[in-house]
């Protein structure tokens, strides 16, 4: 076998993993979707008033427009748990300035739900804010299999798998996704020659 052949092979075998990766992500997204009921976890409530901020106002706080878009999204009774807009209003009087809110939280994650969404909509499939953050998740789920098969296709099997067994436990609320990845992907910060198959998961 040439050296052209089989770089061609190898290319065609990381694009069939990556595939694979993405495929299985799809596949849990429906079947969350189709099987388990919206349902608020912690502090999932002040992730879906800032995924409407952005998508309201595209701006990361509260504003009166962003709280009658929440409080629509409450009324709706869509997801089981919701934490009353009013009460919601009243939780952190410290962080609000004039007619404007804000949360101890970091944009960011309801800033890449909201594109999500934003996508979802432009290709004529909109979802709710509930369902946004949940693709968001499965779509990192499928970026960290893919990145992790990089590092070492055994951990994809054994460490993967665990790591997001949380994430999606409780996917049914908008929360742990990003955290979740992040926490994965600091174990990826190593050199594959020093870490590999079941001595990496000892060391993990």
């Amino acid at each position: 076998m040439t050296r052209s052949s089989a770089q061609t092979r190898y290319r065609l075998r990381d694009l069939l993993a990556y595939l694979l990766a993405f495929a299985a992500a799809a596949v849990i997204y429906v079947l969350a979707t189709k099987s388990l009921t919206p349902t608020r976890v912690g502090d999932g409530t002040e992730y879906y008033a800032m995924y409407l901020a952005w998508t309201t106002t595209h701006r990361p706080f509260m504003t009166p427009n962003a709280w009658a878009a929440l409080n629509q999204l409450a009324e709706s009774h869509s997801i089981l748990y919701f934490v009353p807009t009013s009460q919601l209003f009243a939780q952190f009087p410290q962080l609000h300035l004039g007619s404007t809110a804000d949360f101890n939280h970091f944009w960011l994650y309801s800033l890449l739900a909201a594109l999500v969404g934003k996508v979802c909509a432009v290709v004529g499939s909109p979802v709710g804010p509930h369902n946004a953050f949940l693709l968001l998740h499965s779509l990192l789920f499928g970026l960290v299999l893919a990145l992790a098969y990089r590092v070492d296709p055994v951990f994809v099997n054994v460490v993967v798998a665990s790591h997001h067994a949380h994430c999606f436990n409780s996917a049914r609320g908008a929360r742990s996704g990003l955290s979740q990845t992040s926490s994965f992907n600091s174990q990826l910060r190593v050199e594959r020659d020093h870490r590999c198959g079941l001595p990496a998961l000892a060391c993990a």
